[in-house]
């Protein structure tokens, strides 16, 4: 079996343009269709998870990060 000596990765990065940290996302080197979120050491490393689970993942960190910055409007 041939194997590619390149190949494209779509990789999404969110950057803190202040501080230099950054989160990336991007389907798992592996091909098993998970969905990699790479934190490196600032984030502490690296989770692969089910895109199912992905989805109900980002639906509770918007919710969380939502009522953290009502709560701190109200102050």
């Amino acid at each position: 079996m041939t194997t590619a000596k390149y190949e494209i990765e779509v990789v999404r990065k969110i950057h803190d343009n202040v501080g230099g940290e950054h989160l990336l996302v991007c389907e798992d080197r592996d091909g098993l269709g998970l969905v990699r979120i790479d934190g490196q050491k600032e984030f502490g490393g690296e989770i692969q998870i089910d895109p199912h689970m992905a989805l109900e993942l980002a639906k509770a960190i918007e919710l969380c990060a939502k009522e953290i910055l009502e709560k701190s409007d109200d102050h």
